[in-house]
């Protein structure tokens, strides 16, 4: 038992050394800020999680429809997150897809 007591001792409780010069080095970046955007990947799998065969909301659209159109509506739901991530507002269209 002691000897597991010394070893955890040694390992938690010896100070590392610091090298102030290296940590001035790393690029700042406010916690608070946050600057990643959408990837193509995030939203296949936000089109692909829904369950099928469920009711459709109230655009009347099913996740069946999301599902089946295919990498072009995945590229244009990308694009459309990342515009109003970016931009902080939803762009008013009147154009029908």
């Amino acid at each position: 038992m002691n000897r597991w007591k010394k070893h955890f001792d040694k390992l938690y409780n010896s100070q590392n050394p610091v090298d102030n010069a290296l940590l001035t080095e790393l690029p700042q970046r406010n916690e608070h800020e946050h600057t990643d955007k959408f990837l193509p990947k995030e939203v296949k799998s936000a089109i692909r999680s829904p369950k099928q065969k469920k009711s459709p909301g109230i655009d009347g659209i099913t996740a069946e429809i999301i599902q089946a159109a295919g990498e072009t509506l995945v590229e244009m739901i990308h694009d459309f997150c990342n515009t109003t991530f970016t931009e902080k507002s939803v762009q008013k269209t009147e154009e029908k897809l």
